[in-house]
């Protein structure tokens, strides 16, 4: 009986480490995702500032050439 009670407690901690593998392979997986969606997160944003300052630095110019007009 203790040579079957040892195989089952083997077992269990291989399935144990297993599920342990798993989930930390899932966790960097996520990690991962949440990582790339950020990056496209700051890259959209920076974008959107730079369009920004771009308008506003032709609204400058708009105005600096009617002044003299």
């Amino acid at each position: 009986m203790k040579g079957l009670e040892y195989i089952l407690a083997k077992l269990q901690e291989e399935a144990s480490s297993r599920t342990l593998v798993e989930t930390a392979n899932e966790a960097k997986e996520k990690a991962k995702e949440t990582a790339l969606a950020a990056t496209e997160k700051a890259k959209d944003l920076a974008n959107k500032v730079a369009t920004k300052q771009q308008q506003q630095q032709q609204q400058q110019q708009q105005q600096q050439q009617q002044q003299f007009v």
